[in-house]
């Protein structure tokens, strides 16, 4: 692949799995953590504290009172951010090595350390 479309490739992985782990996160965050209520008037389950269509105040079933769906919605958009990021970090530091950048030096004590190396 050309530059810029190595670039588009490493942009489409990126989002893709950045995404994916987004959304992810939220399906998990949201079965396990976010608060889910119960009105016992209407018998039905509910996001929040007071049915809107009932006006009757709901039993807190399972989860965190204060993690509602926005709270949520935030956490798994952070994930994916944070993926995103770290993957995009991840593919430079491989890059740098694939194109010589990088390369193990000895440190004279038997250690081995990483120099940048000139590529002009």
């Amino acid at each position: 692949m050309r530059g810029g479309q190595a670039r588009l490739g490493r942009a489409t992985l990126v989002a893709g799995v950045a995404g994916t782990l987004g959304a992810l996160s939220d399906s998990l965050l949201g079965a396990t953590i976010q608060a889910a209520y119960y009105c016992p008037a209407c018998g039905e389950p509910v996001e929040a504290p007071v049915h809107r269509r009932c006006g009757r105040a709901t039993i807190l079933v399972r989860g965190q009172r204060w993690i509602t769906n926005d709270v949520v919605n935030a956490l798994a958009t952070a994930t994916g951010a944070l993926a995103g990021a770290g993957l995009d970090r991840l593919l430079d530091w491989r890059s740098l090595f694939a194109c010589g950048a990088l390369s193990p030096a000895s440190t004279g004590q038997g250690n081995s350390a990483l120099a940048v190396q000139d590529p002009g």
